[in-house]
């Protein structure tokens, strides 16, 4: 995060140079609007660095409902040769993944969590009927996390009673990958609500070598998002910054 903040503090000086010349600042702020680009949107990368590819495979760890707030949803719907696997522990929205995807033969789905080693782990979420009882941001039951407080930072004390706690099959991502039979992948999306690193330093670079990784950042820690950073960094991705998320595409 600090080479970001650097690179915004570097604009910033730019600007109060100019503001020094206040002809010159005006006459370079219009051509800047006048010939600037809007800048690519996430799924607009991802679809210029797979050009070329007649198929796509795509891991998506955190998959929640596979709808309300996934970024590559419509990439996966519009495009019939993206295949893949969904990765989503909680039961309810589980089945609502697969009823907004149609349980298609294009995609797997696994009723698991990505962890760290075999076995069952405590896992906290907010129950379906939360939103018919609280007034309650859309996202709500997009926060399931093994750190209960997750929850409670985010939503406040209201929600406790409304937080359901369960034991959770969990599986390196080694594991499912294997048990599908995945020998390459092209896109890997990770929204595990501050799990995040946790999952993506699992991936085997020398083995696979996705194209494009899109992973939340928001609820890392600066260590964890500095090592997220520097694995992907010597791994050979680019790193683009969007909101709450990074965006790292394969060089070359």
């Amino acid at each position: 995060m600090s080479e970001i903040r650097t690179q915004l503090q570097t604009n910033e000086r730019i600007k109060d140079y100019l503001r020094n010349f206040p002809a010159v600042y005006q006459l370079a702020k219009r051509f800047y609007r006048l010939f600037r680009k809007s800048d690519p949107t996430v799924q607009e990368r991802i679809v210029k660095a797979l050009s070329g590819k007649p198929r796509v495979f795509f891991v998506q760890v955190g998959s929640n409902d596979g709808f309300h707030g996934d970024p590559i949803h419509d990439l996966i719907v519009s495009n019939t040769s993206w295949g893949g696997i969904f990765i989503e522990p909680v039961d309810f929205l589980f089945r609502r993944l697969r009823d907004n995807y149609r349980a298609s033969e294009r995609f797997v789905f696994e009723n698991v969590a990505i962890g760290n080693e075999r076995g069952c782990k405590k896992f906290y979420y907010v129950s379906e009927k939360a939103s018919t009882e609280l007034d309650l941001p859309y996202w709500h039951d997009q926060l399931g996390s093994f750190d209960r407080s997750h929850i409670t930072r985010a939503l406040g004390n209201q929600i406790t009673p409304f937080i359901i706690e369960v034991d959770v099959e969990c599986l390196p991502l080694q594991d499912v990958l294997d048990r599908n039979g995945v020998v390459a992948i092209d896109v890997l999306h990770i929204d595990t609500e501050g799990f995040d690193y946790q999952v993506l330093s699992q991936v085997d670079f020398g083995r696979y070598k996705p194209v494009a990784i899109l992973f939340e950042h928001l609820h890392l820690t600066d260590e964890e998002f500095f090592k997220a950073r520097k694995l992907l960094s010597r791994a050979g991705y680019r790193l683009l910054q969007y909101g709450q998320d990074t965006l790292a595409i394969r060089r070359g």
